[in-house]
Parts: C-alpha cells; sequence; structure tokens
C-alpha cells in the first residue's frame, strides 16, 4: 500500500505535457515568413512566375525568336534598368525561361540551332589541313594568267583539232622566218642587234585573230591574253639566252639573241592561241 501511493504522488510530482507545445510545420513556416520579409531574406524579391509568352513580351519578342535576339534584347534592357533591381530580375527571369525552353527544344530536336551558340550541344570537329600538292606547269600558268581579262579568270583546256590546225600553221610559218632571218645575218655584229618585230606584231595580230574567231573570246580579252604570252614568252626568251650566251658561243650558225628571244616570244603567243580561252 505504501509502494502505491509512492508511486501515485511521483506521477503526480511530473510537469504535464501540452499538447500545443509543437506546432505543425506549416503553421512555423507561415509564423517565420514575416521575420524573413523583415530581415531581407524573403521571397517577396524574386519575380512572381511568368509564362512563355509573357517572357518574350518583356523582352518585346515574339515567340520563336532566335537566341542572338533574346540574348541582344536581354542586354539592352539590363544597359537601360540602370539601378532598377527589380526590372533586371524580371528582364534575367524571362531570359532564363526563354533559354531553357530552348536548350530543352534543342536537346528534343524540335528546334534546330547553329552550332556556334553557346548551348549547342554538337561541335565542330576541326579538320586537318589537307597537305598541299606541287602545282604542275599547267597549274602555274593558270595562277600566273588569273584576272585576265576583266577578271573572268583564264581556262586551260585542249585545243579544237581546226584551232590547232591554223595556229601550227600561221605560228609555223612566223617562227621559221624568224629562224631563217637570225642565220642569214651578214654579220656577228648585225646578228647582235637583230629583232624580228615584224614577225612578233604580225603573230600578235594574229593571235588577236585567232582568239576571237575560233574561241568567240572578246577584244579586250584577247589582246590581254596575246600580251600575257608575248610577255611570258620574252621572259623565258631571256632567261635562256642569259644561259646560253649565244652572242659568245653561237648556237650553230644562229648568234643572234633577239632572234632567240623572239622565237621564244612565238612560242608564247602560239601557247595562248592553243590553249588558254
Amino acid at each position: 500500500m505504501a509502494v502505491s501511493l509512492a508511486s501515485s504522488r511521483v506521477a503526480c510530482n511530473r510537469p504535464l505535457r501540452s499538447t500545443q507545445s509543437r506546432r505543425p510545420p506549416a503553421t512555423r513556416r507561415a509564423l517565420c515568413r514575416p521575420c524573413r520579409a523583415a530581415s531581407g531574406d524573403s521571397e517577396a524579391g524574386l519575380p512572381p512566375a511568368i509564362t512563355l509568352t509573357e517572357a518574350y513580351a518583356l523582352l518585346g519578342l515574339r515567340e520563336g525568336s532566335a537566341y542572338e535576339e533574346v540574348l541582344a534584347a536581354k542586354n539592352a534592357l539590363l544597359a537601360r534598368s540602370g539601378d532598377d533591381s527589380e526590372k533586371q530580375l524580371q528582364v534575367e527571369a524571362a531570359y532564363d525561361l526563354i533559354f531553357a525552353n530552348q536548350l530543352r527544344a534543342r536537346l528534343t530536336g524540335s528546334l534546330p540551332v547553329a552550332s556556334n551558340v553557346r548551348f549547342a550541344d554538337v561541335q565542330q570537329r576541326r579538320r586537318a589541313p589537307a597537305a598541299a600538292t606541287p602545282a604542275g606547269p599547267v597549274q602555274k600558268a593558270q595562277q600566273m594568267l588569273q584576272g585576265i581579262g576583266g577578271g573572268g579568270g583564264v581556262a586551260v583546256r585542249a585545243p579544237a583539232q581546226q584551232t590547232a590546225t591554223t595556229a601550227s600553221a600561221v605560228f609555223g610559218v612566223l617562227a621559221a622566218w624568224t629562224l631563217a632571218q637570225g642565220l642569214l645575218e651578214p654579220s656577228p655584229e648585225a646578228a647582235a642587234i637583230d629583232v624580228p618585230s615584224l614577225q612578233l606584231a604580225l603573230a600578235t595580230a594574229a593571235s588577236v585573230y585567232l582568239l576571237r574567231q575560233e574561241k568567240r573570246v572578246g577584244l579586250g580579252r584577247a589582246v590581254a591574253l596575246s600580251l600575257a604570252g608575248l610577255v611570258a614568252g620574252t621572259l623565258v626568251g631571256a632567261a635562256v639566252q642569259s644561259w646560253l650566251r649565244v652572242d659568245i658561243i653561237p648556237l650553230g650558225s644562229l648568234a643572234s639573241p633577239g632572234i632567240l628571244v623572239g622565237e621564244f616570244s612565238l612560242a608564247g603567243l602560239a601557247a595562248v592561241v592553243l590553249f588558254l580561252a
């Protein structure tokens, strides 16, 4: 009986727990919300949720605008907002919403986006530079003659049968005439100053005529091609003459530097008529 009375006395001395000492989590959050608002750490400063249509309208764009337009509009609005933090938050929220939507559309394949934008998932593969191949004589000649005749470039092609026959006959006769003139010079002094001027003039005129008649080339282009062939042949002939020096050591009976260079000039004109257009 004494034990029973002691147990009852201990139970009566224990403090009773109040059923209202603990509040539900929702109640505590509701009570703490004004505290956070007063301390400046509130959610009230965040922009309200907006739709995708409203985001485009806030940036002044139509729906479906390209990423470059969205980025430019965001930067322009931020520059004009100054110190208005609320406006800046709204612009950033609209940009983030559009950015996320375009990224999701890109990843699902419903929006083709250029690979140079920052969220593109396709990386461009760098191609190894092609090894440079040495250009042949035809390629070098074409590169030298690029831009002749009004910037249209020069085409190198095999001549037609009729063109080849006519050009070979004309320039063959002129070359033989030039060579005969050099071989028949009466003295070394006369050979040293001999130049086939008449043959070169006739060859240039023949080149212009054949280019116009056989290859239907305009007058200006024909003249430019003929002069280019004449100059190229002369330069090659001068290089050969500086190596052979026929005025010192005659090449057989040929001792005229002008005749040797003239033969190469004729060859240059013939090459223009035969292979260029």
